[in-house]
């Protein structure tokens, strides 16, 4: 075999494999792109499956998530059409506990679901400080969908936003009440006593 000949061997055979690496990348590419858009899809229904629950009654109103996850509420106008809500301080935090209860639950279910090559799941737990602050006329409603969707739950509230509704729709998710106490302010900060019940 001339040199000339092994040569052009060499690198047709480079060619081919930069070829196939490359169709690797474009298929790896186009994949990452599927899931994304799959899971895209699974978390903007789970967080329409959520955020009904807790708004009740406003059925016309849609999360919308977009290509890069930002997330749009629309109302569906009588004619067919759609149009964006103004955000208010209860619609934004509706939004956000849909989005981190969709995340939650979707984990769990991944969990549990054997039809995956892979389990990506797992049970995590949520930690809220004043969840129903801005949320007067969503407090119970919010405090049912933590309890249907978050299996491990500590909620930090003040007395004035906890109230018998919140504690009825939490009542089987209530493990132990702990209680913060301020005696008192030092030069080092607030000093409290834990009572726990």
């Amino acid at each position: 075999m001339k040199a000339a000949e092994t040569g052009d061997t060499e690198y047709d055979l480079r060619a081919k494999r930069l070829e196939k690496c490359d169709e690797t990348r474009k298929f790896l590419q186009n994949l990452y792109a599927s899931l994304v858009e799959r899971d895209r899809m699974v978390l903007q229904g789970k967080m329409n499956e959520i955020f009904h629950d807790i708004i009740g009654g406003r059925e016309l109103a849609n999360i919308e998530l977009t290509e890069d996850f930002g997330v749009r509420v629309n109302e569906l106008l009588p004619d067919g059409g759609i149009r964006g809500l103004a955000k208010s301080g209860s619609q934004s935090q509706i939004n956000c506990l849909s989005f981190i209860l969709s995340i939650i639950a979707i984990a769990e279910d991944n969990l549990t679901r054997t039809t995956q090559i892979y389990s990506t799941g797992g049970v995590y737990p949520l930690i809220l400080d004043s969840p129903f602050g801005v949320l007067a006329a969503y407090r119970k409603k919010v405090a049912h969908s933590l309890a249907k969707f978050a299996n491990q739950l500590i909620v930090l509230v003040a007395p004035q936003q906890w109230d018998a509704s919140i504690e009825g729709e939490l009542k089987d998710q209530i493990k132990k009440k702990v209680l913060f106490l301020l005696f008192g302010t030092t030069k080092n900060g607030n000093y409290y006593s834990v009572c726990s019940w």
